[in-house]
């Protein structure tokens, strides 16, 4: 199957290097990028992630509802990049991380937020005040919680990472709350492992926080976005996919037809069939593909 690379330095059959403009909000700029990798997206056999933390995520929600959660490249990090292997998100999310939702605590909610700082950095007094003007809230109702894994074996990158979430004391109310935001550690495939590990706790991919270069050189709360949208996005562009495939079909059996004196006319998911002897067959039509047998 089709390996796809988002990544410059990982070479695949698609390489759509994750151009960003770290000016702009992100989530238009990676649906443009999956836009652009082209329909063969629905059957992806191997990804390989954007190196940014937020696209990465991002990338991998809007996958989920393209061609299911995908099996991954794992790559190293450093001055260059490499293959080390692959891993099948999906079954890990299912297998390792939802069997342990009945290792996470009951309890109330946190009423305020809380950030989950998956890079180990914590946020500054004046991160957290930009933060709590965004979410219209004093800095005094959002709490941060460190996640980070620490030093990563790229070979089997989820090791630990289910036990540190549950570990931070997290309740299945907080998790439920949608007040829980995701600080993503630096590296776009770490970024994306912990945020569907996040996701095979709380079923929902978190909000997330992207960090974002100012004038004087300091890091700045860029935006929130919330990996949900993409969603959304994944279902439109796959029907879309499918509605041009449908319609390039069509316009190939019309052709087809017309040789053997059969007049068609083919439309958007429609198609009329006039035979000589002037019977007429309007068919409405969701899915039709070509196969040319040996």
């Amino acid at each position: 199957m089709t390996k796809f690379s988002f990544h410059l330095a990982l070479p695949a059959d698609v390489v759509v290097p994750a151009t960003l403009d770290f000016g702009q909000n992100f989530l238009a700029q990676v649906q443009k990028i999956l836009e652009s990798a082209g329909p063969g997206l629905r059957t992806a056999g191997e990804v390989a992630l954007p190196g940014q933390a937020v696209a990465a995520i991002l990338a991998t929600a809007g996958l989920e509802m393209v061609s299911g959660l995908p099996t991954l490249t794992l790559y190293s990090i450093g001055q260059k990049a490499e293959r080390v292997g692959v891993l099948d998100l999906g079954g890990y999310r299912h297998q390792a991380v939802r069997s342990r939702r009945g290792d996470v605590p009951q309890g109330e909610a946190f009423l305020g937020y809380t950030v989950l700082d998956g890079s180990g950095r914590g946020m500054s007094a004046g991160q957290l005040g930009e933060l709590a003007q965004i979410l219209d809230v004093a800095v005094e109702e959002i709490r941060a919680i460190d996640a980070n894994v620490g030093q990563i074996d790229w070979a089997d990158p989820t090791k630990g990472m289910v036990d540190r979430l549950i570990a931070t004391g997290l309740t299945k109310a907080d998790w439920a709350s949608r007040r829980v935001l995701y600080l993503p550690a630096g590296a776009g495939l770490a970024a994306a492992l912990q945020a569907a590990t996040i996701h095979g706790l709380s079923e929902s991919w978190p909000r997330t926080i992207r960090l974002a270069s100012g004038a004087d050189k300091a890091f700045h709360v860029g935006e929130i976005v919330d990996p949900q949208d993409m969603r959304l996005w994944g279902t439109n562009m796959t029907a879309k996919w499918q509605s041009d495939a449908t319609a390039g079909t069509l316009r190939q059996l019309a052709s087809e037809l017309g040789t053997y004196g059969v007049s068609v006319e083919a439309g958007e998911g429609t198609i009329s069939v006039a035979f000589p002897g002037g019977q007429v067959f309007r068919l409405a039509i969701t899915s039709a593909t070509c196969e040319t047998k040996a």
